[in-house]
């Protein structure tokens, strides 16, 4: 006869969870590192991908590396997957990754808001990236081997918000982009205004920029899958639209050294387009035809 025994939760292997108190925030941080086993024992630095929002994503984006870096025969990096998220119930995360990754404290459009008013306000992204940049990254690097200078980060929604804004205010911070349906909309498009007023002393700028949207999350079909949104939240959002505006302002000013790639996905809405987005950002980034 067959038997069927529980062995306990499975953790993901080559992986592990630290709690930062940040003196940056003030309050603690949760930081998963997940280290590329292929390269286990070695003694090079590695590329560092940060990732936002990782009760959703961290998996995701650490079995895309894994497995890139398993098939592709050595034409894909091994990469350290570090996520920054907190040690909080899922109400609770949603409520602090608005404080967190919103350049400004504006009102959420009620079109836009969620279900569940967020409780910590709004407007936090300087200091967040303050922490990710003094604490985060220095604390990872003096246990793992870190290129904190060679560093990704990867965001989705608000995350790609805040990832607009690290390239547009701090662009020394990371070196790559991955923004997936970054929610340009926030504050009645301010990331636009802030390109505009960056813009004239932006210069030089090493950056890799990879912007992915869903062609499903500005059109008709929108309302049909896989929720229904009004035509009112879709035309507020301007997902497509605000994406093209803000890639079409950066290709504009001839910045010496910024690379800005768009894809606009078929068949992709806002909650589905993650795992596309990080598997093609991922390997336009750092894929064997890369530079």
């Amino acid at each position: 006869m067959s038997t069927w025994q529980a062995r306990g939760p499975r953790t993901l292997e080559h992986t592990q969870v630290y709690d930062l108190d940040s003196s940056v925030l003030g309050e603690r941080l949760q930081v998963t590192v997940a280290e590329p086993p292929l390269a286990a024992g070695g003694t090079e630095p590695l590329a560092t991908l940060v990732v936002l929002d990782p009760m959703a994503t961290f998996d995701v984006v650490v079995g895309i590396t894994r497995s890139l870096s398993l098939l592709a025969f050595g034409a894909f990096p091994p990469l350290l997957v570090v996520g920054v998220g907190y040690d909080a119930d899922p109400l609770t995360t949603m409520s602090l990754r608005f404080r967190d990754l919103t350049p400004t404290d504006a009102p959420i459009p009620e079109l836009l808001a969620p279900p569940v008013p967020p409780a910590h306000g709004a407007g936090g992204a300087d200091r967040f990236l303050d922490a990710i940049a003094g604490d985060v990254l220095p604390h990872v690097a003096s246990e793992h081997r870190a290129d904190v200078a060679d560093a990704t980060i990867i965001g989705w929604s608000l995350g790609g918000l805040f990832g607009c804004h690290a390239l547009l205010t701090r662009p020394e911070v990371f070196r790559r982009y991955i923004l997936a349906s970054p929610a340009i909309w926030w504050d009645d498009a301010e990331v636009l205004r802030v390109e505009e007023r960056t813009a004239a002393g932006r210069g030089e700028l090493d950056a890799q920029v990879y912007l992915a949207v869903g062609d499903r999350e500005e059109s008709a079909e929108t309302r049909a899958w896989p929720v229904a949104m009004p035509p009112a939240a879709v035309a507020a959002a301007a997902m497509v639209t605000n994406a093209e505006r803000l890639v079409r302002r950066l290709r504009s000013r001839g910045t010496k050294g910024l690379d800005v790639h768009l894809e606009v996905l078929p068949d992709e809405h806002h909650p589905s387009i993650f795992p596309s987005a990080a598997s093609r950002g991922l390997l336009h980034l750092f894929g064997p035809t890369t530079a």
